[in-house]
């Protein structure tokens, strides 16, 4: 959620945070051109943007192609932006909709074909006019320039494109501290990550497993708890990456019960 969200980046140790480009980020698209670049004016709004779109289920090499289409409308009411984008970050559960994997529970919303990636940081182009009345005085007021990041709640879709729509109760203004990569990076996997600690009520010193330490919420865990005192084992296939992050032991379930 935008709160959660808000409440990861202003982390007094958020400067401190490592983000394991492997596990978290199977793949960042960046979109940078100097019109996206924070400080310069932004171009108009072109007739066409570049996206890869992904066509079936299968490996992203085989079905997502590089390709060109008008840039979404914010439509009125809708309680979303249009965000250039500047990065793009794409998770396990990108790659689960994208395979077909988990298709009786997790396939594009609209069918195909579809533009994968929903966690994204960019700048905002323009903003929904209009947005319901029981929302908007619960979000933050967002305005064409601003550099957000956002994330999804279902389906993360979109966010492979020059251009994307971003629903503002799932977006924050970005720090300046951190990078868009960065930003893109953490806009799913920290909020989870904290909501897990928070709702652990973890004290100093106590044991806590965390069960896939080197995924995307497991890597921002692991930090997270350690951050809390904790005494902290992750299970992982990559034992020297949690131990990097802070983690006392690392297990490798292949082949420890």
């Amino acid at each position: 959620s935008a709160s959660l969200l808000h409440r990861v980046h202003l982390m007094r140790s958020w400067r401190g945070l490592r983000i394991s480009i492997a596990a978290t980020l199977p793949l960042v698209l960046s979109l940078l051109s100097e019109s996206a670049s924070l400080g310069v004016p932004a171009m108009p709004l072109p007739d066409t943007m570049r996206c890869a779109v992904a066509s079936r289920f299968g490996k992203a090499a085989d079905v997502v192609d590089m390709s060109a289409m008008p840039p979404p409308a914010v439509v009125p009411g809708s309680n979303t932006m249009l965000v250039r984008v500047q990065a793009c970050s794409l998770s396990p559960s990108d790659y689960r909709m994208m395979s077909g994997d988990t298709d009786l529970v997790k396939k594009p919303k609209d069918g195909f074909p579809y533009i994968p990636g929903g966690d994204v940081c960019g700048t905002v182009v323009e903003v929904d006019p209009s947005p319901p009345k029981a929302k908007a005085g619960k979000q933050h007021a967002f305005k064409p320039g601003d550099s957000i990041i956002g994330t999804w709640d279902m389906f993360g879709i979109g966010g492979m494109a020059e251009y994307t729509l971003v629903e503002m109760d799932r977006a924050v203004v970005k720090p300046e501290a951190i990078t868009p990569v960065e930003g893109a990076a953490l806009a799913n996997s920290a909020s989870h990550s904290l909501a897990a600690c928070d709702a652990a009520k973890v004290t100093n010193g106590e044991r806590v497993l965390v069960l896939g330490g080197s995924g995307g919420v497991g890597t921002i865990l692991v930090q997270l708890l350690k951050n809390e005192g904790a005494y902290v084992v992750a299970t992982s296939t990559a034992e020297g990456l949690v131990k990097g992050l802070g983690a006392d032991e690392g297990v490798d379930y292949r082949s420890t019960d």
